[in-house]
């Protein structure tokens, strides 16, 4: 799943679709730390942000 802020992106692409990358510093995605630690051996703990729906029964 994509971030939020690319949503309007869809996740699945042909492969006629697909070039080679070539690097752009102006491309940078910022990723922000506080909302993911990533341990020693590069992996992490999902925990939710906000619950959207709830149901009790």
């Amino acid at each position: 799943m994509l971030p939020s802020e690319l949503e309007g992106i869809h996740d699945v692409f042909h492969i006629s679709m697909l070039r080679k990358y070539v690097p752009d510093p102006s491309q940078v995605v910022q990723f922000d730390s506080k909302q993911m630690k990533i341990e020693s051996n590069l992996s992490y703990k999902e925990e939710p942000i906000r619950i959207l729906a709830r149901d009790v029964k």
